[in-house]
């Protein structure tokens, strides 16, 4: 009796040891992650794209959606890139004068007095704020925010830079209604500063 309960007892363990091992048999293999693959994700759309004058020599970048060819922003025709984006408020011309237009002896300093000039005549009463020396795109700056009523009774707020480069000076001036500078200032500094002279 007592050896037909051993071999009872050995051919349970048995059982219980090739359930065992057939159970590992069916695990996964080591080194392979049991975690569920996932597709590929389809790349988003661009944020941001790169604007360039039609003679390829400066380029900035703006958010994506926004007009790239804006030249109904200067009706004089002088500006070289014209960005907006309407629905928003947000305006930005670049124009250029050829250093070789002035005396040796202009600087940046004498170019931001024209430009003050020229806005004091197409704003009413406008307001400057303290102009700063900076660096934009490795060209020497100077930069300023006005605030004023355009001819046409538009309260509005301009971020106006002042840019020398290697043979022109450069203005570039982003734009906002009054009541949207808190929106759109940051967004409009940061087009501003990416303003580089690619020749």
């Amino acid at each position: 009796m007592i050896n037909g309960k051993k071999t009872i007892i050995i051919f349970f363990c048995s059982a219980l040891l090739f359930s065992v091992l057939i159970l590992s048999g069916c695990s996964s293999a080591p080194g392979k992650s049991s975690a569920p693959s996932t597709a590929p994700t389809q790349s988003a759309a661009p944020s941001t794209v790169l604007v360039t004058s039609e003679d390829k020599s400066i380029s900035i970048t703006v958010p994506a959606g926004w007009n790239t060819n804006d030249m109904s922003l200067s009706p004089s025709g002088s500006a070289i890139i014209g960005v907006s984006n309407n629905q928003d408020y947000q305006y930005l011309i670049i124009t250029r004068r050829a250093k070789s237009d002035f005396a040796a002896n202009f600087n940046l300093n004498d170019y931001m007095a024209d430009l003050k000039k020229d806005y004091d005549i197409e704003l009413i009463n406008p307001v400057w704020g303290q102009i700063s020396s900076t660096t934009i795109g490795g060209c020497n700056a100077l930069s300023v925010e006005v605030n004023g009523t355009t001819l046409h009774g538009k309260a509005e707020v301009y971020w106006i830079s002042a840019i020398e480069g290697n043979n022109n000076y450069y203005c570039i001036s982003g734009w906002t209604h009054k009541s949207k500078v808190e929106t759109n200032q940051q967004i409009i500094e940061s087009v501003i500063n990416s303003f580089k002279e690619t020749t």
